[in-house]
């Protein structure tokens, strides 16, 4: 029953057979339904990779890392940038791609100066009109036009994303911790904490230092928080090569590991473990694993080793006494999945 408040009353019964799995907007990447918040510093790409998930939202195909399991308009709300840097962008993606300029699908607002509690009832209307099933805010500083260190700030902005329907992505701005860090996925987003306990999930955005100033930049999204199922234990990458500066873009998917670029700081030692043993022709000692580590080698080596051993990932091939005699190590029977093939499961989603 709805109420005049907005309030839903709903009796809660249990569920059964696929129902239990969640559902995804992006497989294996953004839930459906719920708030997903991606935080970077400026001109890491955050409305970039924004563009690149309208474009394969708004056609049903996968473009880059997006791999959309359902189809549908999609409504862009924008506090930073203006509609004709977005067309430009998506031709030159739609370029690259060979894909089609998905026209009447991709709905542009240009609401600069005007902060989003003050235009809510207006977007509500707007996007039940053109039934967009995704809805990206770029970016909530920028909507909410307060102190962001305001704790109302942050809880009146993320209740506002919520009264949306269907899938959020909300874009933001990381907080100075994260640049203090120098590492992806040590802080979220700028301002109040409820900026961050709004969302049912977060990804760290970085761009690879080694790729800045490339003609091919290369991406990774490294998965911090993910409040409705398990984490995504390995980032998701992707590059975007620009051979021509008005050209075609072309956005593909990568697998992050130790030799990609980036790689090596965001993964976390024990994928890092994993890479060096996968790459590997045979069994490695606990020596020369701490020496590919380097200054992300843990304090007792053999001792996290072993642990990992425990949890199946690898195992002690040759049981050694000390530095002069190491242990060797290899692959074990559990390994991590790769990175998900592009999905034919699509729908067209009815707003």
């Amino acid at each position: 029953d709805q109420f005049n408040s907005r309030l839903v009353q709903s009796v809660l019964t249990p569920m059964t057979g696929a129902a239990l799995a969640q559902p995804m907007a992006f497989a294996a990447f953004i839930p459906l339904g719920v708030v997903t918040g991606i935080t970077a510093h400026g001109g890491v790409g955050k409305s970039m990779s924004a563009d690149v998930g309208s474009l394969a939202m708004a056609l049903g195909v996968k473009v880059g890392c997006f791999d959309p399991v359902v189809k549908g308009p999609v409504l862009y709300l924008d506090w930073e940038n203006s509609s004709e840097m977005h067309r430009r962008r998506m031709t030159r993606l739609c370029m690259g791609t060979g894909l089609p300029f998905p026209e009447d699908r991709i709905h542009h607002i240009e609401a600069a100066g005007v902060p989003l509690l003050q235009c809510l009832d207006e977007l509500l209307e707007i996007q039940q009109r053109v039934k967009a099933i995704l809805v990206i805010f770029d970016s909530i500083g920028f909507a909410a036009a307060t102190n962001l260190n305001n704790s109302e700030a942050g809880t009146a902005i993320m209740s506002a994303i919520k009264q949306f329907k269907h899938t959020k992505l909300a874009i933001a701005h990381s907080n100075k911790a994260s640049a203090m860090e120098e590492k992806a996925g040590v802080a979220g987003p700028s301002g109040s904490t409820f900026f961050w306990n709004g969302a049912q999930a977060y990804y760290d955005l970085t761009m690879a230092e080694e790729s800045m100033g490339s003609s091919t930049q290369e991406f990774v999204f490294t998965n911090t928080k993910f409040n409705v199922m398990r984490k995504r234990p390995r980032p998701i990458g992707m590059t975007l090569e620009f051979v021509d500066p008005d050209g075609p873009i072309y956005p593909e998917e990568f697998e992050v590991t130790s030799d990609t670029a980036g790689g090596r700081k965001v993964l976390t030692p024990t994928q890092r473990v994993m890479d060096i043993l996968r790459a590997g022709y045979g069994p490695i000692s606990t020596t020369a694993l701490e020496e590919e580590l380097g200054d992300a080698a843990p304090g007792d080596m053999r001792k996290f080793l072993s642990g990992m051993a425990v949890g199946g990932d690898i195992v002690q091939v040759y049981v050694g006494g000390g530095r002069s005699n190491p242990s060797t190590w290899g692959l074990g029977a559990r390994r991590e999945p790769k990175p998900r093939a592009g999905t034919q499961r699509m729908t067209e989603l009815d707003a």
